[in-house]
C-alpha cells in the first residue's frame, strides 16, 4: 500500500486545478477514484463504490472526468482534459485502470510510486 502525506495530497490538487478549465468541476469522488487505482491495479465499479462510499451514479460522474464517453445527446466521442482513467467492460461489469498519463501524473505529485524495476 502507498503512504500519501498531506502534502502529496496537496500537490495532486494543485496539479489537477492546474491542469483543467474552470468548468472542469472535479469533485472529492473524482479524486477518491483515482487515489484509490494509484493503489491498486484496477479496480471495477463495485470495488470503487465500495472504496468510495459513492453511489454508482456519483462513481460515474466522476470517474467520467477523465475518461473517453460517448456523449449521446450530441452524437460524438468526449475526450477530456486530462485523460487519466480508462474503462474496459469485462463480461457484465467495467474496469478501471490508469492510463500512462494518469500514471505518470500521480507519480509526479508523488502519490504514486514506480513499480521496483521501473
Amino acid at each position: 500500500m502507498t503512504t500519501i502525506t498531506a502534502t502529496d495530497c496537496s500537490r495532486l490538487l494543485s496539479m489537477l486545478r492546474l491542469n483543467t478549465g474552470p468548468r472542469s468541476n472535479i469533485g472529492l469522488v473524482s479524486v477518491e477514484i483515482l487515489l484509490l487505482l494509484a493503489d491498486h491495479e484496477r479496480l471495477s465499479t463495485a470495488d470503487l463504490i465500495n472504496g468510495t462510499g459513492a453511489t454508482d451514479g456519483q462513481v460515474s460522474r466522476g470517474a467520467r472526468l477523465f475518461l473517453v464517453w460517448f456523449d449521446k445527446k450530441a452524437g460524438v466521442v468526449r475526450k477530456p482534459e486530462l485523460y487519466l482513467i480508462q474503462r474496459r467492460r469485462k463480461g457484465k461489469q467495467y474496469w478501471f485502470h490508469l492510463t500512462s498519463k494518469g500514471r505518470a501524473l500521480l507519480r509526479q505529485a508523488g502519490v504514486m510510486h514506480p513499480c521496483p524495476g521501473t
